[in-house]
């Protein structure tokens, strides 16, 4: 069993901002671009809170009412568990090219490893529902790019992406799956 990663240092503070109601990434950017830190931003008041453009009153009252109610401990307690480990925006070890889109996940939860072969990566995603055809071009396409050095992202559902995650293993290659869920569904982990 490979050895579980330090979480980023801070990251508790960046996991209750960004489960405080109405901080979604492009939120976040705005508020962490003005604060510049998850401290000043936990310790703003409402009227600051409201002077972000995009944030406006009703979002400032809903951060500031709700910004202390998670728990981190117990978030970082179930990652542990489940040998996952959590990094924010601005550690090394976030993707470089993730950080590129235009509203990148403030924190990525990780199982298993990122290298720096990762940082060649392509997206291969569709239909859950999808003919035999459609898997068959999914796992060629990802086979024929991970032996090229790729790796492969996809989001572990039926169909499509399963395909592609098939391909990339048949090649030896890596695989990155993204899932849209969090830690409370371990069946998936």
């Amino acid at each position: 069993m490979a050895k579980l990663q330090p979480n980023s240092v801070d990251i508790e503070k960046w996991l209750k901002l960004i489960r405080a109601d109405g901080v979604g990434p492009a939120t976040f950017a705005k508020l962490l671009q003005h604060f510049k830190t998850a401290d000043q931003i936990l310790g703003s008041s409402v009227s600051e809170l409201s002077k972000i453009k995009g944030v406006g009153f009703k979002t400032a009252e809903r951060i500031a009412a709700t910004r202390e109610k998670f728990d981190p401990a117990t978030e970082l307690d179930l990652a542990q568990k489940l040998g996952v480990w959590i990094i924010k925006l601005d550690d090394k070890r976030y993707p470089p090219a993730l950080k590129q889109i235009y509203d990148p996940p403030p924190v990525l939860y990780i199982k298993g490893s990122l290298t720096r072969q990762d940082n060649l990566a392509i997206s291969i995603v569709g239909s859950r529902h999808c003919s035999l055809y459609g898997q068959e071009q999914s796992s060629r396409l990802a086979h024929f790019l991970s032996s090229a050095g790729f790796t492969i992202c996809s989001g572990m559902a039926r169909g499509i992406d399963t395909a592609a995650h098939q391909g990339a293993l048949s090649a030896g290659g890596r695989t990155i799956a993204v899932q849209g869920c969090g830690l409370a569904n371990t069946n998936l982990i």
